[in-house]
Order: structure tokens, then C-alpha cells, then sequence
């Protein structure tokens, strides 16, 4: 199965946002530089491809690369890489930071689609 991740910028974040109201967004904002990021990548991957709620379409995952989306990372508040934000209603309702195994984030998951 094809990775499901939809690559945001500045432009298209918002209304990204607004279009997905009804399901959870999990939008990680990282950089190709940062070696966590990097880390993370394989384990984002794993989850858009194997996740059920992913595959069931009630949840949504998005990326943001910090240099080309600088502006929605002030938006969002982010300041360290990479950060991990559940969306729910089109807002916040949980962020991790740093490199996470994929065991946390899909817990977090179905804890936020409950």
C-alpha cells in the first residue's frame, strides 16, 4: 500500500485543516537537515501504510518541511523538530516531540479518535 501522506506548505495548510475537520490529523512538521526528522521518517511511513484508521480514512496525515513552511511552523508554535500534532476540530489536541516509536503514535491515535 502506497504511503498516504499529504506534503503541505504554507499555502495549502489552513484549508488542509479546515477540509479534514471531521477526522483526526496527525501533521508533523520536520526538516531535511535534522537527524531526528530523518529517524522519524521510516516510522511515519510504516504508520500511513499499516494503520487502520489511516486506511479507513479517519485519519489524515500530513507533512511540513520547517524551511519551506516557516510560517505555519510560527502558527503552530513549533520549535523543536520533529514535532508530532494531533488535530481534532481543527485544533490542537496533543503534540509530541522529538523522534517517537510508531507504538506511541498510534496509541495516541486511537486514544484521540475516541
Amino acid at each position: 500500500m502506497p504511503e498516504q501522506i499529504t506534503q503541505l506548505n504554507n499555502q495549502t495548510v489552513d484549508q488542509f485543516v479546515k477540509d479534514n475537520q471531521n477526522k483526526l490529523i496527525v501533521m508533523v512538521f520536520a526538516a531535511e537537515w535534522c537527524g531526528h526528522c530523518r529517524n522519524f521518517a521510516p516510522t511515519f511511513a510504516k504508520i500511513s501504510q499499516k494503520n487502520p484508521h489511516v486506511n479507513k480514512g479517519q485519519v489524515v496525515l500530513s507533512r511540513l518541511d520547517v524551511d519551506e513552511a516557516g510560517q505555519a511552523a510560527a502558527t503552530w508554535k513549533v520549535e523543536v523538530l520533529p514535532s508530532i500534532i494531533f488535530i481534532k476540530n481543527g485544533q490542537e489536541v496533543e503534540r509530541l516531540i522529538g523522534n517517537q516509536e510508531q507504538q506511541m503514535v498510534e496509541e495516541l491515535i486511537s486514544q484521540h479518535l475516541n
